[in-house]
């Protein structure tokens, strides 16, 4: 009889900590999927500024003096500092 209870303690045991490794698994693979889309969001942020950046300079080069241009694009470069 003592063994059978400790026999089921044990398994109860082991159970609850296959269940916590389940639930932390869970856990983990939404906090993976919310980083990957923050991630791939904030490169496709990035490359749409500098693409921006890119597209802009070339119109300048183009249209205006070598002054206005770098007045111009130093505004861009402020505007969006820290987002690329």
């Amino acid at each position: 009889m003592v063994i059978k209870t400790r026999l089921r303690t044990s398994l109860k045991i082991a159970y609850t900590g296959i269940g916590a490794i389940v639930v932390a698994a869970e856990a983990a693979g939404g906090v993976v999927e919310k980083l990957a889309e923050k991630g791939e969001k904030a490169a496709t942020d990035s490359r749409i500024i500098n693409e921006g950046k890119r597209a802009a300079q070339k119109i300048f080069e183009k249209k205006c003096s070598e002054k206005q241009a770098k007045k111009a694009m130093d505004a861009v470069a402020e505007m969006t500092k820290g987002r690329a």
